[in-house]
């Protein structure tokens, strides 16, 4: 039969069966319609063969009894049929059937085999398979029943419709895997069941439309008349997955259900063609395989929140790490398959969706592992090195390499438990809140249980969207947090603020930062950086605030430019008002360049090459010290923790950066090649800049932080 110019009748159109042959006949471009169960006597018009998929199956959502089953696959399919006795006779009925109908038996099961089934679901199958042999009889239309064996596939969740699927033996093998156990819960390992992929059923049921020959009633297994033993399929899962899984089982005697493949080739003219590995493999599929880069603590933290969060679909695969006496190991039961220089072995050989790295701090890591993949290729990193020392990774923060990833120094530890244990009780005033580093000063003193937060800026976008960040998140954790828009130049302003809040410590991150914009409005860089902290030193002391930090650059150190001598001023006047009044604490905290901070050159960076623009670098020698923002932010509490009055406090800033280099290393992480895709010129230091900026120190009047690498002392 023929099924051009002919409109198919699907039902059950919204179960995993239906939905997978509705998208069979989408590609095929044969013309269908749907069933509407609730209405079985409103066919559509111009049908001229069903395929008959509705009813409940085990794997439908809820527990099922005899009755339900009765209900759902005999009681609607005898509603359908008697619809269709009053319709014109159709070319062909396919009933979808299932080898529930036969039962077990330790041999393959040919269509005459006896029928007993063993379970209910199988009882109404085959009721639901005589009504259907009784209405071909009775009306001579020809039908088919499709007994199918166990498919190979999973059930795609239509979240649309929030429907829900139990699970059938892959989601139940696989739900394991997810879940991080290596010891895999199956009724008994020499349990043999017959497989057949979900394409080549559909092939099958197709076939069945377009079938020539055969009785007014035919049986047909689907199946590829083959068997494997449980223990092999988990084998297989584990092959692919690189684990290695025990088997615990919960029934003595093991069960077959294999069919004989013999009749669907004769009759239908089709016999199975995907092999199990490839259907098994197409299965992960479903899931995206992930290789982890490290296998020592990180890693291992990683793995664990995998495995208490196994709806995140991701599935661990393999792990790469460059310890030899790691080589040949398991991490929780995933193998370590070799180190970073097999990552292009692995990733041509094996199926893996993306790369995450655990342990991004490492120095030179992150480029060792984007130069050996594929341009392009996900990556991933964890969000912070402090999650791993606190032992908690939310998979939800798991992030996109960031360039603070490519600088080549270790990440600088701040004493997370200190910082914490010393902002609990306190009530910060935080100026400039609204800006890039400001901001995360109010996310981190949050976080940290910090008593109350004054936010002050004058940007109103800026204090407007911060409000709405910490809405919720204050509500949820009892916190207190408000925010003022207000300048540092006006003074009025300023003791309004203090005289409503009782303000234990300031934070004055308001600046003007961008160099050479400040070269061009040199005043205006004096009355905000220089006036503007004036105005805040006198309101601390007016309004007895014991501890102001002031966040400083180094670009105060011998200044070169408007900018650093603005802040240089301001050092100085804090210096002076911590001599006057030695019963404050007042202090700064002087670091390098902060990564994609507001003046920063990576968002230039960032903004050229996705507009596929030519990079511009000022200098090609010009190198510069580089931090990210939540690390800076970090090491500015701890500083504030362990000052002295009148102290200005240098962070360990490593090794500083050539900018070319940079610019290079952004544009390979976007898969692009410097000079032949994404153009460098140099462009010439602009007013005010340095070729190399300065970190000086005095050595002899430093100690360095066991905590963390936060030099105190006073600058040369």
């Amino acid at each position: 039969m023929k099924t051009a110019g002919k409109k198919v009748l699907v039902t059950g159109s919204h179960g995993f069966l239906g939905r997978a042959f509705v998208e069979k006949l989408k590609k095929e471009g044969i013309p269908f319609a749907t069933y509407d169960r609730a209405h079985p006597e409103a066919l559509p018009d111009g049908i001229s063969s069903v395929v008959h998929f509705a009813g409940i199956t085990p794997a439908s959502p809820g527990t099922h009894t005899l009755a339900d089953y009765r209900a759902a696959n005999v009681e609607g399919t005898r509603q359908l049929l008697a619809a269709l006795s009053a319709h014109p006779r159709l070319d062909r009925f396919v009933n979808i059937g299932s080898c529930a109908e036969y039962g077990f038996s330790m041999k393959p099961l040919a269509e005459d085999a006896l029928e007993r089934p063993t379970n209910d679901y199988g009882v109404s199958k085959l009721e639901q398979s005589r009504l259907v042999e009784e209405f071909a009889r009775g009306t001579g239309t020809p039908a088919i029943n499709l007994r199918i064996f166990n498919v190979a596939g999973i059930p795609k969740r239509a979240a649309s419709n929030g429907d829900r699927w139990r699970p059938f033996i892959f989601e139940v093998l696989i739900g394991q895997f997810r879940a991080g156990k290596r010891a895999i819960q199956i009724t008994n390992r020499n349990d043999i069941r017959d497989y057949v992929d979900i394409d080549d059923a559909m092939e099958a049921v197709l076939a069945a439309l377009r079938m020539k020959r055969g009785g007014r009633f035919e049986i047909v297994n689907v199946c590829s008349g083959k068997g494997t033993a449980l223990s092999d399929l988990v084998g297989m899962f584990g092959s692919l997955m690189n684990r290695d899984f025990s088997i615990r089982e919960d029934a003595k005697a093991p069960t077959v259900s294999m069919g004989d493949s013999k009749k669907a080739k004769a009759v239908l003219g089709w016999e199975a063609q995907t092999p199990l590995a490839e259907s098994a493999r197409r299965i992960l599929t479903h899931w995206k395989r992930v290789l982890i880069v490290g296998a020592g603590v990180a890693g291992d933290t990683v793995l664990k929140e995998i495995e208490s969060s196994p709806d995140r679909g991701i599935l661990p695969c393999g792990i790469v790490d460059d310890d030899p006496k790691k080589q040949g190991t398991a991490l929780r039961g995933v193998h370590v398959l070799g180190a970073i220089s097999d990552i292009p072995h692995l990733i041509g050989t094996d199926e893996f969706d993306q790369v995450l790295i655990s342990t991004p701090s490492v120095s030179g890591l992150v480029d060792r592992v984007v130069a050996a993949l594929p341009p392009g290729f996900p990556v991933k990193v964890l969000p912070s090195v402090s999650s791993v020392i606190l032992g908690s990774v939310n998979l939800a923060r798991v992030r996109d390499i960031d360039v603070s990833d490519l600088i080549d120094r270790p990440l600088v530890k701040a004493d997370q438990v200190r910082i914490r244990k010393n902002v609990k009780s306190k009530t910060f005033l935080v100026t400039g809140a609204a800006g890039s580093i400001g901001s995360e000063i109010v996310r981190q003193l949050v976080d940290s249980g910090a008593k109350r937060v004054v936010a002050f800026d004058a940007w109103e976008e800026g204090v407007f969207n911060l409000r709405e960040e910490f809405a919720d998140r204050i509500k949820s954790k009892g916190q207190r947090f408000v925010a003022y828009i207000g300048n540092t130049r006006d003074a009025t302003r300023i003791g309004e603020v203090l005289r409503a809040e009782r303000i234990d410590a300031i934070i004055h991150a308001a600046a003007y930062k961008h160099v050479p914009l400040m070269e061009e409005n040199p005043e205006e860089a004096r009355k905000t950086n220089v006036l503007g902290t004036k105005n805040m030193l006198d309101a601390a002391v007016r309004h007895r605030v014991r501890d102001f930090v002031l966040i400083s650059t180094d670009k105060a150190v011998n200044p070169s430019s408007v900018m650093g001598k603005s802040k240089r001023d301001a050092e100085l006047l804090m210096k002076r008002y911590a001599k006057r009044h030695p019963t404050h604490r007042f202090c700064a905290v002087r670091f390098g360049n902060v990564l994609n901070s507001s003046g920063s050159v990576i968002p230039t960076f960032l903004r050229q090459i996705r507009a596929g623009a030519p990079v511009t670098v000022t200098d090609f020698r010009m190198t510069r010290y580089f931090m990210s923002i939540p690390e800076a932010v970090s090491l500015v509490l701890q500083a504030w923790i362990v000052a002295k009055n009148g102290q200005i406090l240098i962070l360990d800033m490593g090794e500083p950066v050539r900018i070319l280099d940079l610019a290079l290393q952004l544009i390979r992480l976007h898969g692009l090649e410097p000079y032949a895709d994404i153009p460098i010129r140099e462009i010439g230091a602009r007013p005010g800049e340095k070729i190399h900026e300065e970190l000086t120190y005095d050595a002899g009047k430093i100690r360095q932080s066991p905590a963390a690498r936060v030099f105190i002392g006073e600058e040369l």
